[in-house]
């Protein structure tokens, strides 16, 4: 997750990643980024980051304020993630009916991703 230059060869609602301010290559605390993800560019901060088991950040697009994080809980043989979103807004208030069910699909491809990224080990960055 921390190298997220990558995200878009593994997870496919994430059409492109750059730094703002920063060459990476992963996050860190305090990193600003800019992204593309549902149809729209995304600016976002990482507001908390204790690798590994810990990575939040803020986002902001048009109508929507978001803040996602992720937990990842180990276990004895593997680790269970946990992922949660919220999101404020016009666009979120007037259309939760869609947004709800695009977020879920949306989620769970980036947590199959993980998973099988997880499985075969990194890309070359």
């Amino acid at each position: 997750m921390c190298r997220a230059l990558l995200w878009p060869t593994w997870y496919s609602n994430c059409g492109w990643f750059k730094f703002d301010s920063t060459a990476g290559p992963d996050l860190a605390l305090g990193t600003p980024f800019t992204w593309h993800t549902f149809g729209s560019t995304v600016h976002s901060t990482v507001r908390r980051f204790e690798a590994p088991l810990h990575l939040e950040w803020d986002a902001t697009t048009f109508g929507i304020r978001a803040y996602h994080g992720w937990a990842i809980i180990p276990m004895e043989s593997n680790c269970q993630i946990v992922t949660e979103e919220t999101q404020t807004g016009l666009l979120p208030f007037f259309s939760r009916w869609f947004l709800n069910g695009m977020l879920q699909r949306g989620h769970q491809i980036w947590l199959e991703g993980l998973k099988n990224v997880a499985a075969r080990g990194l890309p070359p960055s």
